[in-house]
């Protein structure tokens, strides 16, 4: 929404700063530690800034209000400084607007170019310093300046991007005392010596894949480390841990808390699982790590996702997918039944869930039945009608055992997960495959295949690794992983900060360049890098060769 004010609203504004500026300390000087010695900020206070920061709300409930040139008038969540400058406090850019650090310790220090500004300017034109480079250190009464009146440090005008607040003393003071706890430069994880980073694998990930995802993690981190240095600004060298974890997931939280404890990480990058990963993701979330791109289908959609990325939602997205599909393709009359058979795992569990879930958040009628195990397996397809929809969540062998000694369907649809059954080596047997749709989140192999050849195989033989048919996705992936974390701490440089890194990972899925996906984006917010599948079925004659069923589905 917007509103226009009389000419002599900037006049006001910045009246209003001069009066807040007085009644904020007016400048007091901050030592080289950046930290304020004359005043210890209650943690309401903090936590009330917080609050302004992120969501646009004073501590009385009222909105943040402010007004940017033009008389656009901005206020609650749009006005929340976070749009901008991120959950960090680093910033980054807005177009070709740099929008400046506001992180406590980089405030209350003369200001210094942040971002390295590369690229081509037109013949005869240069590039203007922005104010935010060249401003000198922050004092309160200068914050408040800033934050009133929109003028930098030097007293130069901000851009037209920065709103200029309708903020009292109380909210100006709280909104400091949040911003002096977004550190930069030290993160858990990083010492004198080295930044930490770790690959988890479980033991039910196939020893195949645990070996391909490791051996491409520690070469990749090694040879795209900084080097030593003596000087104590110049980025730390990355070191790489493996994190194995037993074999009962109940335990895996003491054993990655036992980890963590032995030798902090500042990031989990790849790594493998058979299974389960809720336990992982719970941790990562709990203990704010950042976890990037992880070998596993066991993504539970339902959980809540700021620390962690996923290549995919997994058997979720398999889930959501299949349920648009029985939405967009019913039988005549409908379906009636939606028969889920799992072999009992977690995986299955989670996809059965999810489909649940999902069928009825758009209102579907059938009645949706789960099944760990049948006495007649018989009995169950000879009564399946052209209404009815088998779906198996069923892992190769138990998916091979079930189609070679149950007599197939003669009515009704069967869909078979790609994700546990394993894609187009899925053991589906011949006679089931007229009635089969499998779910697939990948590329069709041939392409993809073609693709991770050209993105990884020169790199690979440098390293004297293989890349194996069997193994091309998951290898495939993993190097996009390495990649996609190299881009994020390269950018970051000096400035460890967690939550800096995830800002940068998000901006880095150009680095995703041998993943086994259609398409892969990441962006703000964003947690999942490929959001589609394709419906597959078997084409005659011979049903032994899998094609898509019209296009790219993103449910």
């Amino acid at each position: 929404m917007t509103s226009r004010v009389g000419p002599d609203w900037r006049a006001r504004l910045t009246a209003a700063c001069l009066a807040a500026s007085g009644l904020v300390l007016a400048s007091i000087a901050v030592g080289a530690d950046g930290k304020n010695p004359a005043r210890n900020p209650l943690p309401s206070d903090i936590q009330s800034g917080e609050r302004i920061y992120r969501t646009g709300v004073l501590a009385n409930g009222a909105p943040l209000t402010g007004n940017r040139d033009g008389g656009v008038r901005v206020s609650g969540a749009a006005a929340a400084c976070i749009n901008c400058h991120r959950a960090s406090g680093l910033g980054g850019a807005e177009g070709n607007q740099l929008i400046p650090p506001v992180a406590g310790t980089v405030l209350r220090a003369p200001g210094q170019p942040w971002f390295e500004r590369t690229g081509r300017a037109a013949s005869g034109l240069s590039r203007t310093v922005p104010a935010a480079h060249t401003r000198p250190a922050h004092t309160r009464e200068s914050f408040a300046q800033a934050m009133v009146s929109g003028r930098h440090a030097s007293g130069e005008a901000m851009n037209y991007l920065m709103p200029r607040y309708e903020l009292d003393e109380a909210s100006l003071n709280q909104l400091l005392a949040y911003l002096d706890t977004l550190s930069v430069g030290q993160a858990p994880g990083v010492d004198r010596h080295a930044l930490h980073l770790a690959s988890i694998v479980t033991a039910d990930a196939p020893a195949s894949q645990r070996d391909a995802t490791l051996a491409i993690m520690s070469r990749c981190i090694a040879e795209r480390s900084p080097r030593p240095s003596a000087n104590a600004v110049s980025p730390r060298p990355w070191l790489h841990h493996v994190w194995q974890l037993g074999t009962d997931p109940a335990h895996w939280p003491q054993e990655l808390a036992r980890y963590q404890k032995q030798q902090p990480v500042f990031a989990v990058v790849s790594g493998a699982s058979g299974g389960s990963w809720t336990p992982i993701h719970q941790f990562c979330e709990r203990e704010k790590i950042p976890c990037v791109l992880p070998n596993t289908a066991a993504v539970d959609e339902a959980l809540a996702s700021h620390w962690s990325f996923y290549f995919s939602r997994g058997v979720s997205l398999e889930a959501a997918a299949l349920a648009q599909r029985l939405a967009d393709a019913p039988p005549p009359g409908g379906w009636r039944r939606v028969i889920q058979r799992t072999d009992n795992s977690e995986l299955a569990r989670l996809a059965a869930s999810a489909l649940q879930r999902h069928l009825r958040a758009i209102g579907h009628a059938a009645e949706i039945v789960l099944q760990d195990d049948a006495p007649d397996n018989g009995a169950l397809t000879a009564a399946m009608t052209e209404q009815d929809a088998l779906v198996l969540w069923l892992n190769p062998s138990a998916l091979k055992a079930f189609t070679a000694t149950t007599v197939p369907p003669r009515a009704g649809r069967v869909i078979v997960s790609g994700e546990m059954g394993g894609l187009d080596d899925a053991p589906v047997a011949l006679a089931w495959r007229e009635r089969v749709w499998l779910l697939y989140l990948y590329e069709p192999a041939a392409r993809r295949s073609a693709r991770i050849s050209l993105n990884t195989a020169d790199w690979m033989g440098r390293q004297g690794l293989t890349l194996h048919p069997a193994l091309s996705r998951l290898q495939g992936n993993t190097y996009s992983a390495c990649e996609v974390t190299v881009r994020a701490l390269q950018t970051m440089r000096g400035h460890y900060s967690r939550e800096y890194f995830l800002e940068l990972v998000e901006a880095a899925d150009e680095a995703a360049i041998a993943t086994a996906y259609p398409s892969f984006t990441l962006g703000p917010n964003q947690r999942y890098g490929s959001s589609g599948a394709f419906i597959m079925e078997y084409a005659a004659p011979g049903l032994t060769r899998l094609v898509a069923i019209g296009d790219w589905v993103v449910p």
